[in-house]
């Protein structure tokens, strides 16, 4: 088995928590774990490249309240972030509005989402932050392919 550098990364003991828990508490520290641990929310490793925060989104297989809940602690990081940080929650936002849902999401969770986009336009200059935006966050919100 290849040893991925995501295997070393810190704040794999609060997965579970995170998880099970759906504390928003433990979910941004898991953030910023990651956040300082790597300068890129992608991870370029022997050929391959992979989400910073695959460990988590590979193992959380939410029920649809739950999904909508982890978007939400995204939307709660992007909201107060100006730096990286906000391109690490939208692209991890990103992550779990590709995941599979059966239901719509609540309409003021859409809301928060798109209230984000003046925030997008004025950080457009951030690498693949357009695309994170346009792709899985907007069908996410306007598309109810479920």
């Amino acid at each position: 088995m290849v040893d991925l550098r995501i295997n070393s990364a810190p704040g794999k003991e609060l997965i579970p928590k995170i998880i099970h828990g759906k504390q928003f508490e433990d979910f941004n520290q898991f953030f910023d774990l990651r956040v300082q641990w790597h300068p890129y929310p992608l991870i370029s490793d022997r050929c391959i490249s992979y989400s910073i925060f695959w460990d988590l989104t590979r193992c959380a297989v939410p029920d649809n309240e739950t999904l909508h809940g982890f978007i939400k602690h995204c939307v709660r990081i992007a909201e107060k972030e100006d730096d990286k940080k906000f391109l690490y929650a939208i692209f991890l936002m990103s992550e779990f509005c590709s995941k599979k849902r059966t239901t719509a999401p609540p309409d003021e969770l859409v809301d928060k989402i798109l209230s984000l986009e003046p925030k997008i336009k004025m950080h457009c200059d951030y690498p693949n932050l357009i695309s994170f935006w346009n792709g899985s966050i907007l069908k996410y919100c306007l598309l109810n392919d479920y």
